[in-house]
């Protein structure tokens, strides 16, 4: 008993040949999905709300502040037109799309785009969802739930 109770409570991941860093990577997970587990399990229906639904919180939520928060879509012909104007580093003559870096950045305001579409499409569809003009999917349902939430959609 002696020799048991001198054992650590949690063995250390160099036991089974992992970093250290896993333990920190498992117990950070474990406490973000029992985060989520207790907000998924809180009421949902409050009376403190002025009369108002979670679904019509949401829906102002979204028509007064997220909607209008969002940047505004980026004009690909103008962000080519402002790429062939940049240098690159000291000592190259190259500008434009000749220098890796313009590349890249070329490439990561397409993808802030692709990004900045399904937040916009999915927010105006949960609006146009809670109104009733087009049909509720489940898919709507959980991202009405994660913003009532103050979570960010899966589908973000």
């Amino acid at each position: 008993m002696e020799y048991i109770n001198t054992l650590p409570d949690r063995d250390t991941p160099l036991i089974f040949g992992l970093n250290n860093n896993a333990d920190l990577t498992y117990r950070l997970k474990e406490s973000a999905e029992m985060i989520a587990i207790l907000i998924d399990t809180m009421p949902k229906e409050s009376s403190g709300s002025g009369g108002k639904s979670r679904e019509e919180e949401v829906k102002d939520k979204l028509t007064n502040e997220l909607i209008k928060g969002l940047p505004s879509d980026f004009v690909e012909m103008d962000v080519e037109d402002r790429l062939k104007t940049l240098k690159g580093p000291k000592g190259l003559p190259d500008v434009g799309k000749n220098i890796p870096l313009n590349v890249f950045l070329f490439q990561e305001i397409q993808r802030l785009q692709r990004v900045l579409d399904i937040v916009r499409t999915t927010m105006n569809d949960m609006v146009l969802a809670i109104d009733g003009s087009i049909s509720m999917t489940p898919e709507l349902v959980d991202c009405i739930n994660a913003i009532s939430d103050f979570r960010v959609p899966k589908k973000w």
